[in-house]
């Protein structure tokens, strides 16, 4: 019997927060662990990529790299929205960079071969001097691509599931708390550059225990934060900060 890794054994880590400690230090630092997480969640989870308003038009489009697995989403001229993953067929030259809007032809920046918006190849230079060329095998695979609540999401699974099987009940929740009288609109993106492990980004993001210390002077008049908590004193709502 094969011993499991001891990156891989949970230690104190239980699925009950109120018992739980943190994962073990090698669930951050080891190698394999991420590449078991690369395939595990972020290339079997439907990922966020764009606001729907970023790919309105047709011809609009948006890239993005889901850990190593370059992919595009675009507005088809037939007004579908559609993922591929962003190689060319010939050399794997990334086909799209940023995001704007083609016209109705994605050309490869090295060889020039020239796609349709829905990836499949219409052009390939000198390909008629090639006997049983057949530009219908070189079309670019596609990704899973969903929209919820007008939030752009993508898959590289082909079996997951839809996204309102997966999360039910979510496209009310969103529109319960979206603020808004119609649709959002994309303004701005803010990309951060973090030097640590995902999880530990994540591990602060759910709970707000620094939230008192770190945050009061941003935020003072949220309730149930209660008072300065450097002055030692009980929060609005009842429990000692």
């Amino acid at each position: 019997m094969t011993e499991t890794p001891a990156a891989l054994e949970l230690g104190r880590f239980s699925p009950d927060p109120g018992r739980s400690f943190t994962l073990p230090s090698a669930w951050h630092v080891d190698p394999a662990v991420l590449e078991r997480e690369w395939d595990r969640i972020f290339w079997r989870s439907w990922i966020l990529v764009a606001h729907e308003s970023e790919v309105e038009e047709p011809g609009a489009y948006i890239t993005a790299d889901l850990v190593g697995q370059p992919i595009f989403v675009i507005r088809s001229e037939d007004g579908e929205l559609r993922a591929f993953y962003n190689v060319c067929h010939h050399r794997g030259h990334l086909l799209l960079e940023g995001k704007g809007v083609v016209g109705s032809r994605i050309t490869c920046p090295y060889r020039a071969w020239a796609y349709d918006s829905s990836a499949s190849l219409r052009g390939a230079r000198m390909s008629d001097r090639m006997e049983g060329f057949d530009h219908d095998e070189f079309t670019v695979p596609g990704v899973r691509v969903e929209v919820l609540s007008e939030f752009v999401f993508v898959n590289l699974d082909d079996d997951a599931r839809p996204m309102t099987e997966v999360y039910p009940g979510l496209v009310d929740e969103l529109d319960r708390l979206a603020f808004r009288d119609g649709p959002l609109v994309s303004v701005d993106t803010t990309t951060f550059d973090i030097g640590g492990n995902w999880k530990n980004v994540g591990d602060n993001l759910f709970e707000c225990y620094h939230c008192h210390p770190a945050w009061w002077e941003t935020a003072p008049r949220c309730a149930t934060w209660g008072r300065d908590p450097r002055r030692s004193v009980r929060c609005s709502s009842g429990p000692t900060c």
